[in-house]
C-alpha cells in the first residue's frame, strides 16, 4: 500500500470512529464536520394540569422563552423557533401568559396537540372524533390569527399515542389533514406508515409537570444537559420533546438548554443546526437524497 492509499484508509477509519459519514469538509483546518439537525417541541401549551399549582406560562415566562429562542438562533446561526404543541381547549382569555403567546405567535411554530389533550388510543377515539378534534383546532387557529404560523404537515398526539403501534383511525385522519410527519418517544429509528414518516423523539428527561427547584436539582440539570449532548451527538436528527410546565416557575428546561449550548459550541467537529421541527425534518430528509 502506497502512502497516498494509507492516508485515505486512515482518514476513513477516523471518520467511522467519529460517528459515520461526512457531511462537510471544512476548508479551514481540514477537519471533517458532522451535521446534526435539532428541534425543540414544547407540548401542552395552554394546558393547566389538575393540581394545586397553576403551571400555565405567565407573560414573563413567554418573554424568557423568546430570549432563549434568540440565544439559540444566534449561537448556532440558524433560523430557530420553538415548536409549540397547543391544546386550544384550555386557552384562557383572562390568562396573561396565554395572551402573550398569542401576541407573539409569529415568534414560534405551532402544531396541533388536540384541544383537551385527548388520548386517541387510550380512549379508542374514532376517525370521525379525531377529525372533529383536528377541525376544532383549525377553527381556533383561524379565530386567533395564528394559522399562518401553524405547521400543516407536522403533528404530535398527546403521549405520542397511536403513532406506534399504528392506530388506524389516527393515520386515516393524518392523511385527510395532510400530516406527513409525527414522532414517538418509544422508537429508535424512523419508519413510514401510510405515507406518514414517524421519527424517534427524545424526551427532555424531567417529566411533564416538573417546574420547580424542588423537582429538578442543579445536579440533575447538569446531568441532563450532558445526557442530551450525547443524544444529539449520535443522531443525525433529534426531535426534543419538552412540556409547558418545564418552562414555568424557575424554568428548569431553560436551565438545561443554557448548560447545553456551550457544550455543543465547544465541539468543533460537529455542527448543530437548530430549526423548527417541520423544517428540521425537511432539511434532514433533503440531506439524505
Amino acid at each position: 500500500m502506497n502512502s497516498r492509499h494509507s492516508i485515505i484508509v486512515t482518514l476513513f477509519l477516523i471518520t467511522i470512529l467519529n460517528g459515520g459519514c461526512l457531511d462537510i469538509f471544512s476548508s479551514g483546518g481540514g477537519s471533517f464536520v458532522k451535521i446534526h439537525y435539532v428541534a425543540i417541541d414544547i407540548d401542552d401549551v395552554f394546558m393547566s394540569p389538575h393540581s394545586p399549582v397553576d403551571v400555565k406560562m405567565n407573560a414573563g415566562d413567554v418573554m424568557r422563552l423568546l430570549e432563549l429562542t434568540n440565544k439559540i438562533g444566534n449561537s448556532f446561526g440558524s433560523d430557530f423557533k420553538f415548536s409549540l404543541g397547543f391544546n386550544d381547549g384550555y386557552f384562557d382569555m383572562t390568562n396573561p401568559g396565554d395572551l402573550a403567546l398569542i401576541e407573539h405567535a409569529g415568534d414560534f411554530v405551532w402544531f396541533v396537540h388536540l384541544p383537551r389533550h385527548e388520548h386517541v388510543k387510550g380512549n379508542s377515539l374514532s376517525k370521525e372524533k379525531i377529525e372533529n378534534l383536528m377541525a376544532e383546532s383549525a377553527h381556533f387557529e383561524n379565530s386567533k390569527g395564528i394559522s399562518p404560523h401553524v405547521s400543516k404537515t407536522y403533528m404530535i398526539t398527546p403521549k405520542n399515542e397511536g403513532t406506534w403501534p399504528p392506530y388506524e383511525p389516527l393515520y386515516e385522519s393524518f392523511n385527510k389533514f395532510g400530516i406527513l410527519y409525527t414522532a414517538n418517544s418509544n422508537i429508535k429509528s424512523m419508519y413510514e406508515y401510510e405515507g406518514v414518516r414517524v421519527f424517534p423523539r427524545t424526551l427532555l428527561g424531567i417529566g411533564s409537570s416538573k417546574h420547580s427547584a424542588e423537582d429538578v436539582s442543579r445536579a440533575k440539570i447538569l446531568s441532563l444537559a450532558r445526557w442530551l449532548y450525547y443524544e444529539l451527538l449520535i443522531n443525525d436528527i433529534t426531535l426534543i420533546g419538552a412540556h409547558q410546565a418545564n418552562f414555568t416557575d424557575n424554568r428548569p428546561a431553560e436551565k438545561i438548554f443554557e448548560e447545553l449550548i456551550p457544550i455543543l459550541l465547544a465541539n468543533k467537529n460537529h455542527k448543530f443546526i437548530f430549526l423548527p421541527a417541520e423544517k428540521a425534518i425537511e432539511a434532514y430528509l433533503n440531506s439524505q437524497e
